[in-house]
């Protein structure tokens, strides 16, 4: 099938870990994706950006209850996690929605992007999204600190948040998505400071 060629494209010719996949074309088409279980994939459900409520944020009917299409798609998100390999992008700029997603799909991992440019603020969202085990979100913040008129003072002010995360949510895990410091070892250096859990170098192009 098409998804098939698709999955051996990403993961055999491309390498990648993971994928980022629409679910409205069904289950059918993400299991070609979600056969190797040290592959990911993340379903749009509750994206960032303001466009979201146009489809997003309809209502639907789900065996006589009402709930809207993200909520769904987070529902069958929990029911397709049979390996432990399918997560969820849900924003960071809708806190609200991230409690919701999280009461709805308590095991699936959140790609969290919103923080930063988009405005969405770190200590909500965690504070919203994240699992009893302290684990459960990947939060990129990329352009706000490339595209800052100095690099390093962004990464220092986002250090500082990442602080005061931990000291308000002592049990939780940070994994920080960075990008290309173009060389610059002490801005690394800084987010190293930090002691975040995991560090996941992203270059952007």
């Amino acid at each position: 099938s098409t998804a098939e060629a698709y999955a051996r494209a990403c993961f055999e010719k491309l390498e990648v870990d993971a994928v980022t996949l629409s679910p409205y074309l069904g289950y059918d088409s993400l299991q070609p994706f979600l056969k190797d279980p040290s592959r990911g994939v993340f379903l749009l459900c509750k994206t960032s950006n303001p466009g979201s409520v146009d489809l997003q944020d309809l209502t639907v009917l789900d065996g006589g209850q009402s709930l809207l299409l993200y909520e769904k798609v987070a529902r069958l998100a929990q029911e397709w996690n049979q390996t432990n390999n399918l997560g969820l992008v849900a924003g960071a700029t809708h806190p609200a929605a991230l409690a919701r997603l999280r009461s709805l799909a308590p095991d699936v991992w959140f790609l969290t992007p919103g923080v930063g440019a988009q405005g969405g603020d770190l200590h909500a969202a965690l504070t919203a999204g994240l699992r009893p085990d302290g684990l459960g979100m990947l939060v990129p913040v990329s352009r706000a600190i490339s595209r800052a008129e100095d690099p390093h003072a962004a990464d220092l002010a986002l250090v500082e948040e990442m602080r005061a995360v931990r000291r308000s949510l002592p049990d939780s895990g940070i994994e920080v998505l960075i990008p290309d410091f173009q060389g610059s070892e002490a801005a690394l250096n800084t987010v190293i400071q930090a002691r975040p859990q995991i560090i996941n170098h992203n270059v952007e192009t």
